[in-house]
């Protein structure tokens, strides 16, 4: 948990339109969240709920240690009974889950930020993330986040250690391998998920497919590439899609 306790009047700045914090107790958490609840966008809106962390530990490898998560009761489901990762149906169970990555760091903006547990410092301008082409879709640019256990994972799911696309930087003839990040649809969406086409009902892909989506392998390395946490791969769950071995 961050140095020493905080305080809700100490968080960062909460969006426009969010009830701010007031209160002036010492909070000792490993990561607070608000959950608001409430309708936006309309009862046609695509937006199920949205997420964010807003506070970081400056003292010591920038963890974050607050969020929110909005949940948009006009257009998310709900059940009168709870659900849990092990419910039947858990459309709500890993749409929270879904956002509550994204408040621990799964967004664009804090790659840089992650901590390399071999050097001790922040990844910075070194994060291994390449935008990579081939010569049939020139315009189509692939993000590839190849941090290590990421990059372990995803050469034994697809069977090799390079992509065979080239590295829009470098020009070398091969990237390697990790997994791919979104690259459209919106500020919340595009650079902030894994791409649909490549890891479709992974938990933290941009988009419901109308399947059950699958806490892989992929979100656990994900979380330990941040450096801030400590994940257990034995509570992974099954995910077949692109594996050559499946």
């Amino acid at each position: 948990h961050p140095t020493g306790p905080f305080r809700l009047t100490q968080l960062g700045t909460f969006p426009s339109g969010y009830p701010q914090p007031e209160s002036k107790e010492d909070i000792h958490a490993d990561l607070y969240l608000f959950i608001f609840a409430r309708p936006f966008g309309g009862s046609k809106s695509p937006i199920l709920a949205s997420a964010s962390s807003i506070s970081y530990d400056a003292t010591s490898n920038g963890r974050p240690y607050a969020g929110f998560v909005h949940v948009n009761f006009a257009t998310l489901k709900t059940s009168s009974e709870g659900e849990s990762q092990t419910s039947k149906s858990r459309d709500f169970f890993e749409t929270a889950l879904h956002e509550i990555t994204h408040a621990l760091g799964f967004s664009e903006p804090l790659y840089k930020e992650f901590y390399n547990k071999k050097t001790g410092d922040k990844y910075g301008d070194d994060l291994p993330f390449y935008k990579c082409y081939n010569n049939s879709y020139k315009n189509q640019r692939f993000k590839i986040l190849a941090t290590p256990k990421l990059h372990e994972v995803t050469a034994k799911m697809f069977g090799q250690e390079t992509l065979d696309l080239i590295n829009a930087k470098t020009q070398e003839t091969s990237c390697p391998i990790g997994a791919i990040i979104e690259d459209e649809g919106g500020d919340g969406t595009a650079g902030s998920h894994f791409e649909l086409l490549t890891h479709m009902n992974e938990i933290m892909v941009g988009m419901t497919i109308g399947h059950r989506s699958s806490i892989s392998v992929l979100t656990l390395a994900f979380l330990e590439d941040t450096g801030w946490y400590s994940v257990d791969y034995s509570k992974a769950e099954p995910y077949y899609y692109g594996n050559y071995q499946a």
